[in-house]
């Protein structure tokens, strides 16, 4: 599905349980923007996560991790396209609700 079809837009997924802290935050401030988001908290690698939302078709995945916990960002995983780098939360969720933005326009 197109991100603003989809049912889950985003899913962030930390990948040990030392940024599950972060990973909430980063929860609640996708969410007050707007976006439909999980949290994948479960106790298993981080590749079998992102296998895992890639099966769902998650159009967005955000991951977390040491760095990027004590650099206030996160990594940028999308559907299909493989790892997008690393930017700040504000950013990711800027470009997803100017997609969803410009497709609901339509």
């Amino acid at each position: 599905f197109p991100v603003w079809l989809s049912p889950g837009q985003v899913i962030v997924m930390p990948i040990t349980d030392a940024q599950l802290d972060y990973a909430n935050l980063i929860v609640d401030q996708v969410k007050s923007a707007g976006l439909r988001v999980k949290l994948d908290s479960r106790n298993e690698k981080i590749n079998r996560k992102i296998r895992d939302a890639e099966e769902l078709k998650i159009p967005y995945m955000l991951i977390v991790g040491r760095n990027e916990m004590d650099n206030e960002t996160v990594s940028i995983r999308k559907h299909g396209k493989g790892d997008l780098g690393v930017v700040t939360v504000d950013t990711i969720v800027s470009r997803i609700k100017k997609e969803n933005d410009e497709k609901a326009n339509e």
